[in-house]
């Protein structure tokens, strides 16, 4: 079993992410890997063949809309070593990348990326994967209220999400509202 979960710092741009690999089996494999993986949703740029194979990702003007491409691997290439995979064994681990502003002169907008971990025997078989939620903190706050963090549902392939808001007072007076 796989799951993953992260932070966004978005004043410093540090992405936090936890991971977790629960062995449930008594086969024990030799070389077993966690990977984690940071992607990115809407991304523009050109792709061969696209309007023979996905026409509805191409725009208007010709460029093709990326979905899940691969942004960063937090783990490098090959994975981190998990070296006790017994039965009832719990893998636990935290990544931490601080996301450049771009990549080869493309965005890393923020508001599209996603975590992904999953567990590869080796180098090459994938034995499990889950994508896992990110929050946002480091938002910007005043002295009546402060802003700690923002958080939404897992959406892979949607156009509606559910956002969560948690405010607090830290300052002296009553606060009675707030605008989003």
């Amino acid at each position: 079993n796989v799951a993953c979960e992260g932070t966004i710092d978005l004043v410093t741009r540090e992405i936090t992410v936890d991971v977790e690999a629960y062995f449930t089996g008594s086969r024990a494999p030799s070389s077993m890997k966690m990977n984690v993986a940071i992607t990115q949703d809407n991304v523009e740029g050109p792709q061969t063949g696209a309007s023979s194979f996905y026409p509805e990702m191409v725009l208007p003007h010709g460029n093709y809309m990326h979905m899940h491409m691969l942004r960063h691997l937090m783990t490098g290439q090959w994975g981190d070593a998990v070296t006790t995979t017994g039965k009832d064994t719990l893998y636990q681990k935290q990544f931490t990348w601080t996301a450049p502003a771009d990549i080869n002169g493309v965005d890393l907008d923020l508001g599209e990326l996603r975590v992904v971990a999953f567990i590869a025997e080796g180098n090459s078989e994938i034995i499990n994967g889950a994508e896992g939620p990110l929050t946002f903190a480091g938002l910007p706050h005043d002295n009546n209220g402060s802003l700690l963090s923002v958080s939404t549902d897992d959406v892979v392939c949607g156009s509606v999400i559910t956002p969560t808001i948690e405010l607090r007072n830290t300052g002296n007076l009553a606060m009675t509202s707030a605008t989003i």
